[in-house]
């Protein structure tokens, strides 16, 4: 059996490919991580279905993962740091 850990490195780059996949087909990229956030939750269903706790915490952290949540957060920080000056 896998651990939380390796479910997540296999999970993320399998909802970015979704993801883009849904971009190419005309979903608007503003609700893409939403989308992330759906085939996280449900990725982590699927590979955890005996442990829901586990299953949601590991699906989101991949969806964060895989939209690039650290990103957001330092191109945040930096944007409200440049509105104060």
């Amino acid at each position: 059996m896998s651990t939380a850990g390796e479910d997540q490195v296999l999970l993320t780059p399998l909802i970015m490919f979704l993801v883009w996949v849904f971009n190419q087909a005309g979903w608007p990229r503003k609700f893409s991580p939403l989308l992330a956030l759906f085939f996280g939750i449900v990725g982590g269903l699927a590979l955890h279905w005996n442990d829901p706790v586990l299953a949601i915490f590991v699906g989101v952290s991949a969806a964060a993962a895989a939209v690039g949540f650290h990103s957001g957060i330092k191109s945040t920080v930096e944007g409200v740091r440049q509105s104060k000056r």
